[in-house]
């Protein structure tokens, strides 16, 4: 460990000592490995650096993909630069940097493999992983992608990641919520803008860890609160420079398709510049690599159906045409990080959808069915504002100031056919009620959010104070039209609904906090916190009844008609306790709020007054057992209170079929959260496994109370009640395998839960209400292949397999079992004169209460163009068998239910896509060694063994989906 810590120190302090020195003393060597037999590159060879007259390395790299290599920055001095490679004798050159040649091009090593190693050749080009406290390095260089990759191809072949068919991102099995780059936020921290808009020959390596929130970086004082981070470190030579990608494309289906949009990002070390744009109807509606021609467009992805609700089929419901842009501009005025974007959305969607439902009540005879057939036209727009700015004032202080602001404007028109009824014993239907709606909304609105957090550090090592204030806003103004017919048939009574709501709504909520943490001894600190909030929120609702008389809207609804003031305040002190050895972190708190809720609602006449104590305890345990392996133990206890509308006793029955009202004798529940996480990385053997266990509790749950209507339909309110759980594992294991090089990883999940509630029949009296309890119990596997061949060919394989139990407490012939499965096979053959075929397959079913299976194939064929390859010709077809559908199914404790949508069908689109890139030679000038962020270190050694490609993920469904096919 001491000897490892020495050399690592000795290797820093080289690493920042190079860079002090004046530039005219400063060069380079470059070189080139092949193999003798086929003259073929090695990646992964090691590639030692010493002084002539030492044999200490001075320093360690490791051949690039395209069988190169460089030493930077290197000071004018004589040095030997040795190649290793496991099964070939190793070889050297020696190289002089001198004043007339101070940048020494080797000759090309050409290596010999020994003769009784044949089969080791197989480990060559095992990828580098390093660590460093709970950061983990993993070089970008190691890992084979296909041509014109993105960082989101790169992360699928990774060990230890998955990215499901949306893009989203898990990690050493958690869920990824923040992607920076090169340390820094990359437009406002959305994890997909960065790995689906930044291509992977660029990235230098990406690092993994758990971050800290900024005011306990800043104190040193860890109250256990982390964020899996991603954070993508650029190469230093392409951090000057531009790069883009840019696409138009035209297509055929049932329709016109169209896509067209593009990218250009400008890099200057610390500004960088981003100009996005799109134009589509293909359902595009992300500016991503892939929906500019990347390969794999979001809305070709097949969800999955684990759990008691799950989304099958290849694309989001309806049919969408986008217009949007976007900007961003970062960059560093002297100790000041400036980050600001804009984003221009304007969408309109059309969706046509059928749902077919069974509501459960405690006596089955009073079951009942719902079929719903919904038409829906949207238009949204939206104009999106973030900023960031951090300073560092000086050494002991620093300010962070993050506004976000967002003005959006949205028309809806909806047309709804509900048919209820229950279903006889010979058969036949007896249809209860039948109801026809129509309606159009108009809404302007704003939200917001701001905080500015100033931080203090004394002299005293761990003392510290920090200031912080923070705002929410929202406003909107709104009208709309509802029109119903409803036939009554038991009765024979037919009621006609006319009417315009006039809505106006706005909620503010300031906060400020003030923290201090106190040194109380060795590696021991103190945190006191307090906080006061304040929430103001404010609703009007005016409803018009028709009236044929003066056709107009004109008669008031005073049942309906709704306005009410809620205001909130709130107090909190925290005292917390810290120790941090680097092998032991624990931190323990807890804190107590005293708040005030007040409700004066003016239309109905009546008032809520509730005080709350509420309770804050935290615990958090950290053994850093090895520095590859540990393990965490998080506990929160956290109060909630009820909304504002599950308090008022006022009915709503704006849909007669769906009534809601609240219950002002809610009290607040109080959730414990447990949590448990093991991490360990066997290096020598590549093997890597992570387990999680989560488990929650609820007291005074506030459960839904679902009441029959002799219509058919249901009222809802609210009750407190205990019984609510959940609880879930995941079992995350990955190894290598050598023939072919590649990467088997298999991850186990199992979940249950409880979720209470209350039934009553219509045609009961208060005795018959019925106590429900739902649970359910799911297992699930995943089994993910993926290779890591540098040749032309790349395949992701994987399976989930889910099998679900949901029973019912009440109404037990309900209970039912389904299995679910999602299957996805992409592979990719391309050569090195530009040809590229792919073909996606995503089959996805499930069995249950409803069957359903989607068979989605995708295709596409792609010649590259021009003498550096920078243009692209597509021809591709998405949903080749025409058999692409949205279904979604759910079970919740009332009702089972299935439901379609539109989606995108066949079509085949021929695109053209060019690829900007132009960075500077001399790119790496005035780089700064400091600003490469946490865990950036000179590499490691390679692990042994061959590790091949990691956590494949799920491919977005679709090799080259709806947006990729305008490539």
């Amino acid at each position: 460990m001491l000897k490892n810590l020495f050399v690592l120190i000795i290797l820093m302090s080289s690493y920042f000592y190079g860079d002090a020195q004046d530039s005219t003393k400063l060069g380079s060597i470059t070189g080139q490995v092949e193999d003798t037999s086929y003259h073929v590159s090695m990646s992964g060879a090691k590639i030692t650096l010493t002084k002539y007259n030492d044999s200490l390395p001075f320093q360690t790299t490791y051949l690039k993909t395209d069988g190169t290599f460089s030493f930077e920055k290197l000071p004018l001095d004589s040095f030997w630069v040795r190649v290793t490679f496991p099964g070939y004798s190793g070889m050297k050159q020696k190289a002089t940097l001198s004043s007339d040649m101070p940048n020494y091009p080797l000759s090309t090593f050409y290596m010999a493999m020994t003769t009784n190693s044949l089969e080791d050749v197989v480990v060559v080009s095992t990828p580098p992983i390093s660590f460093k406290g709970d950061t983990t390095d993993l070089r970008a260089d190691a890992f084979h992608t296909k041509p014109n990759a993105t960082a989101e191809d790169l992360l699928k072949k990774m060990p230890g990641f998955e990215i499901d068919a949306s893009g989203n991102i898990q990690a050493q099995g958690e869920s990824v919520t923040r992607v920076l780059v090169n340390g820094k936020r990359f437009f406002d921290g959305d994890p997909k803008m960065a790995t689906q808009n930044l291509p992977k020959d660029i990235i230098e390596k990406i690092q993994v860890y758990d971050a800290q929130s900024d005011q306990s970086a800043f104190s040193g004082f860890d109250d256990g609160n982390r964020t899996k981070t991603i954070n993508i470190v650029i190469k230093k030579d392409k951090n000057v420079g531009y790069f883009g990608k840019q696409t138009a494309g035209v297509g055929r289906g049932n329709q016109n398709f169209y896509n067209v949009g593009g990218n250009i990002n400008r890099f200057n070390n610390d500004q960088k510049i981003s100009v996005l744009g799109q134009i589509n109807n293909v359902n595009s509606q992300m500016f991503t690599m892939q929906d500019l021609g990347g390969g794999n467009g979001r809305n070709a992805g097949g969800g999955r159906g684990a759990g008691s609700s799950g989304t099958f089929g290849g694309s989001s419901a309806g049919i969408t045409k986008t217009i949007a842009g976007g900007l961003r501009y970062a960059d560093k005025w002297g100790n000041t990080d400036v980050d600001g974007s804009y984003f221009y959305t304007n969408s309109r969607t059309n969706n046509d959808g059928h749902s077919e439902r069974q509501n459960l009540y405690s006596d089955t005879a009073n079951n009942t069915n719902q079929y719903d057939t919904t038409a829906t036209l949207s238009t949204n727009i939206n104009h999106r504002v973030q900023f960031n700015i951090d300073s560092k004032l000086d050494s002991n202080n620093s300010l962070l100031i993050r506004p976000n602001m967002s003005f959006i404007t949205s028309d809806n028109k909806n047309g709804q056919i509900t048919d209820i009824f229950k279903n006889n014993s010979d058969g036949s239907r007896n249809y209860l009620t039948k109801s026809n709606i129509n309606s159009y909304s108009h809404n302007t609105g704003f939200n917001g959010t701001g905080s500015a957090l100033y931080m203090h550090r004394f002299h005293k090592a761990g003392r510290t104070i920090s200031f912080e204030a923070d705002w929410t806003g929202s406003q909107n103004n709104g009208y709309s039209y509802n029109t119903n017919i409803i036939d009554y048939l038991s009765t024979n009574i037919t009621d006609s609904i006319n009417r315009y709501y006039k809505t106006i709504s706005n909620s503010n909520t300031l906060g400020g906090t003030v923290t201090y943490t106190e040194p109380i001894a060795k590696n021991q600190q103190l945190s006191l916190t307090y906080n006061h909030s304040y929430s103001k929120s404010v609703a009007d609702q005016t409803v018009y009844n028709y009236n044929n008389a003066t056709s107009a809207y004109t008669e008031l609804d005073s049942s309906l008609t709704n306005s009410f003031n809620n205001n909130y305040n709130s107090d909190r002190v925290e005292l917390g306790y810290h120790y941090n050895n680097k092998v032991i972190n624990f931190s323990a708190g807890n804190g107590v709020q005293f708040g005030n809720f007040n409700s004066i609602n003016s239309s109905k006449g009546y008032e809520i007054h509730r005080n709350y104590t509420n309770l804050y305890p935290t615990a958090s345990f950290r053994w850093n057992i090895a520095q590859a392996q540990r393990l965490n133990f998080d506990y929160n206890g956290r109060t909630a209170q009820p909304s504002a509308t599950q308090l008022q006793p006022v009915l709503d029955n704006s849909n007669e079929l769906a009534q809601t009202i609240g219950n002002p004798d809610l009290k607040q529940s109080f959730t414990h959260t447990f949590r448990l996480r093991y991490f360990f990385f066997d290096r020598k053997n590549n093997k890597h496994l992570f387990t999680m266990l989560n488990y929650s509790l609820t007291n005074n749950y506030i459960a839904n109370v679902t009441t029959q209507l002799s219509s058919g339909g249901q009222r809802t309110s609210y009750q407190n009640m205990n019984g609510y759980y959940s609880i879930n594992g995941n079992f995350d294991y990955g190894f290598p395998i050598l023939k072919p090089q590649s990467n088997l990883s298999l991850r186990t999940a199992i979940s249950a839960s409880s979720t209470p509630s209350l039934i009553i029949d219509s045609s009961s009296s208060v005795a018959n209400i019925a106590t429900n309890s739902t649970k359910n119990y799911t297992f699930g596997e995943r089994i993910g292949w993926t290779t890591n061949l540098a040749s032309t060919f790349d395949v992701n394989i994987s399976t989930e397999p889910s099998y679900t139990i949901a029973k019912y407490s009440v109404n037990k012939s309900s209970n039912n079992n389904y299995y679910s499965q999602q299957n996805i096979v992409e592979a990719t053959w391309y050569t090195e004169s530009g040809w590229q075929v792919n073909t996606t397959f995503n089959y996805t079913f499930y069995t249950g209460l409803y069957n359903t299976s989607v068979p989605l194939l995708n295709a596409y064929v792609s010649k590259s163009l021009f003498k550096n390859k920078a243009g692209e010709i597509r021809f591709s077809v998405y949903d080749l068998l025409n058999q692409n559908k949205a279904v979604t199914n759910t079970r919740t404790g009332n009702y089972a239910q299935t439901s379609t949508n539109t989606v995108l069908k066949r079509y085949a689109m021929i695109s053209f896509v060019y690829n900007l890139k132009n960075f500077g030679k001399n790119g790496n000038k005035g780089q700064r060694r400091g600003f490469r962020d946490r865990g950036d270190m000179p590499d490691g050694p390679p692990p042994g063994g061959g590790m091949g490609g990691g956590f494949g993920g799920p491919p977005p469904g679709g090799g080259m989906g709806g947006p990729s096919a305008a490539m």
